[in-house]
C-alpha cells in the first residue's frame, strides 16, 4: 500500500574483513549479479570498479562473518586507491558497524579484494538466523567507489575461527583480468520478461554511467495458509467468514483474507481491501535513464496528471503547490530483454 512518508532505509558502504573460519559462503548467499561503480572523471578516459563476492575468502557463522569482495578497476591501478573501508547494516537498514583504512598497494595491478571480520574488526557481535547487509568502497584520487549492496544470513557456527587482524585488510590479486562487460543488474525472480513490484529506497541511490543504481525489495502478493485463517478466526473475536461457494472471505482486525473456489492459499489485504505485499528478496537493480517514468499515485490523489521523466522525480515530487519527498517508494516496473523500461509509481486506497 502507498504511503505518503516512508521508512529511511540507509544503504552499506564498503570495507575490507580479515579471514575467518573455514566454512565458506555459496552463491546462494551473495547473488552473482555484477555490479560496478563509477565517478565521472576530468581525464580522457573514465575509472570504474567492477565488485563481485570472494567466495574462497567468505564464511558465515552464526555469531560472526568474514565478508570478502574483489575488485577490478579500469582507468586507474591499485596504487592510485588511497582508502579502503566496510559498513554493516542490519536487514532494516540501520548502520551497526563500519571501519575504513589508508590503502599501500605497492604495485599497478587491476584486480584487488577486500575482506573484514565482522566481530574483530567492526567490534559487531551478530544474532544467529538474522539477515544483515553491508557494501565495500574505495577511494581513487578522491572519489568514492562503492559495491552494490550484499546481504547473508547467519546460519551455524563457524567451525575453526582464525580472526586473523583486527584491521581491515586489503591484499593484491597476482592476476590482472581483463574488465568484464557490464551487465545491469536485476534481483532474483526478475529473470523473465513481464511486471514486477518493487520497493525502491532513495538513500544509497547511484547516478552511473545511462541510468541509477537503486537498492530495492522484490515484492509478491501476502498469502496465508488454511492453519493462519483458522487460528485469526479462533483468536480474534471479531473475525468473520464467509462462503458463497465460489469466494471465501475472511474479515478481521488486520484487514482481509481471500480466495476464489480451488485455490489453496488465501490472499492477505489490507482494510482498504489492497492486497498486502510481502518482500522476496532484496539488492540493487539498474534502472536506465531512457526508462518510460509514470506517477499515477500523485496525479489521482491530486487530481491531475503530472507527467515525469526521471527517478528522481518520483521521490521528490513539487506538484500544484504540494511537496513530498519519499525514502521509499512502491512501484510497477516491466522488464523486457533483461532491463527496466517502464516505472509506475502506482496508487493503491
Amino acid at each position: 500500500m502507498k504511503k505518503l512518508a516512508c521508512s529511511v532505509i540507509c544503504v552499506v558502504s564498503v570495507i575490507l574483513l580479515s579471514a575467518c573460519g573455514e566454512i565458506s559462503a555459496d552463491s546462494e548467499d551473495f547473488p552473482e549479479s555484477y555490479v560496478y561503480s563509477e565517478v565521472p572523471s576530468t581525464e580522457s578516459q573514465s575509472v570504474y570498479i567492477s565488485w563481485e563476492p570472494y567466495y574462497d575468502k567468505i564464511a558465515i557463522g552464526a555469531n560472526d562473518a568474514t565478508l570478502a569482495l574483489e575488485g577490478t578497476i579500469s582507468g586507474a591501478y591499485t596504487t592510485d586507491i588511497e582508502t579502503i573501508g566496510i559498513t554493516l547494516y542490519d536487514a532494516d537498514g540501520n548502520e551497526i558497524g563500519s571501519k575504513s583504512k589508508a590503502a599501500s598497494f605497492s604495485e599497478n595491478n587491476t584486480s584487488f579484494y577486500i575482506m573484514s571480520n565482522v566481530n574483530s574488526s567492526l567490534n559487531v557481535t551478530l544474532s544467529g538466523n538474522t539477515k544483515y547487509m553491508f557494501t565495500m568502497y574505495a577511494v581513487i584520487e578522491g572519489n568514492t567507489y562503492t559495491s552494490g549492496t550484499y546481504s547473508f544470513t547467519t546460519d551455524s557456527p563457524i567451525v575453526n575461527e582464525s580472526y586473523g587482524e583486527a584491521e581491515p585488510t586489503a591484499e593484491e590479486t597476482p592476476a590482472s583480468p581483463e574488465p568484464t562487460a557490464y551487465t545491469p543488474p536485476l534481483l532474483n525472480g526478475m529473470e523473465q520478461n513481464g511486471t514486477y513490484m518493487l520497493k525502491l529506497y532513495e538513500s544509497g541511490k547511484q547516478e552511473i554511467s545511462d541510468g541509477t543504481l537503486v537498492l530495492a525489495d522484490l515484492m509478491a502478493p501476502g498469502t496465508a495458509t488454511d492453519e493462519e485463517a483458522q487460528n485469526i478466526l479462533a483468536t480474534d473475536p471479531g473475525a468473520c467468514y464467509y462462503n458463497d461457494g465460489n469466494y471465501e472471505e475472511i474479515s478481521y482486525s488486520g484487514g482481509f483474507l481471500t480466495r476464489s473456489a480451488g485455490e489453496s492459499l488465501w490472499q492477505k489485504r489490507y482494510p482498504s481491501d489492497a492486497l498486502e505485499y510481502e518482500t522476496i528478496t532484496s539488492g540493487e537493480v539498474f534502472i536506465p535513464n531512457n526508462a518510460q517514468f509514470f506517477d499515477n499515485m500523485t496525479s489521482i490523489m491530486l487530481g491531475s496528471i503530472r507527467n515525469v521523466s526521471s527517478l528522481d522525480e518520483l521521490f521528490h515530487v513539487s506538484f500544484m503547490g504540494m511537496e513530498f519527498n519519499y525514502s521509499s517508494i512502491e512501484v510497477q516496473v516491466t522488464v523486457s530483454d533483461g532491463v527496466i523500461d517502464t516505472v509506475d509509481m502506482y496508487y493503491t486506497p
